[in-house]
């Protein structure tokens, strides 16, 4: 599913066969974040217009809905609009959805219900000087939270003061502060023992969870937009490219574009040995890596 940079819908498509399937329509601005469910029926969109969406890709992508047929809103199950601010990070992990906006806090979300039954207040994260030396027009101005994600009752933010912080989402609190980057913090990924975090200084800094100790880092020559891993590959993705880190044989190498030098990476997403990039000129490339 994509969503394009001044587009307020949002495109199903089947890979396998390379044509779309579904579309999504309902926010009023720009789509700034997306997120499938492991069962790929549900998805979850935050935008600029400060709301969230929850979608039935069943409901989207069976016969009748197909491209071409305009939606009717049942495949909307849940509009969230607590938040006083454009939404810029989501998670969701099972039953737990989180979502982080300019309004400087982070709430939790009741998929059933649509409520927000937690809302954690960011304001209080002091902010660093990003050393940015490539402009670029979504990391110019960082949101205080560039990253999160959660996990059970643990969430991890990445914010705008260069800091990890790992909280407890029973109690609403912080357990854990690590001090990650000397810039904003963009992107994080984490799994039961290793956290990898990307950031405006142009670097991505992998993490030991035990310990909060740091196992690797990576220099770029741009700012860090995603970072995604598992247990044989870093994918780590700048405004100018996507590079990929074999964990094995430690080798590293670019996903270049030989035929257009001009469009830029917006975005990335990697999964069981496919990256996909979405690009500034509009385009869908799907790698193998």
């Amino acid at each position: 599913i994509t969503a394009g940079y001044m587009d307020h819908t949002m495109k199903i498509w089947d890979l396998s066969g390379r044509k779309q399937v579904g579309l999504l329509e309902g926010h009023y601005a720009s789509i700034n974040c997306i997120q499938m469910d492991p069962n790929f029926n549900l998805v979850v969109s935050g935008s600029k217009d400060a709301t969230l969406k929850l979608w039935n890709i069943d409901l989207a992508t069976e016969e009748g809905n197909a491209f071409g047929i305009k939606l009717d809103k049942s495949c909307c199950i849940h509009s969230l609009d607590s938040h006083k601010a454009e939404i810029n990070a989501l998670s969701l992990d099972r039953e737990i959805l989180v979502s982080a906006s300019k309004d400087k806090t982070i709430k939790q979300w009741d998929l059933k219900s649509g409520r927000c039954i937690q809302n954690l207040d960011v304001a209080f994260t002091g902010t660093k000087s990003p050393k940015v030396e490539q402009e670029s027009f979504s990391l110019l101005d960082p949101p205080i939270v560039g990253g999160l994600q959660c996990f059970e009752n643990a969430l991890a933010t990445g914010t705008k003061d260069g800091l990890i912080r790992l909280w407890d989402l029973r109690s609403g609190k912080v357990v854990r502060t690590i001090d990650g980057h000397d810039g904003a913090i963009t992107t994080l990924r984490f799994d039961s023992k290793n956290l990898l975090t990307g950031s405006v200084n142009q670097t991505v800094r992998l993490w030991d969870l035990r310990y909060g100790n740091e196992v690797d880092k990576f220099y770029f020559e741009s700012p860090i937009s995603n970072v995604h891993f598992d247990s044989q590959r870093i994918v780590i993705s700048t405004q100018s490219t996507s590079s990929v880190y074999d964990r094995v044989s430690l080798q590293q190498w670019d996903c270049t574009q030989p035929v257009d030098f001009s469009s830029t990476v917006s975005s990335s997403q990697y999964k069981d040995g496919y990256m996909i990039e979405g690009r500034s000129n509009g385009n869908v490339t799907v790698w193998s890596v």
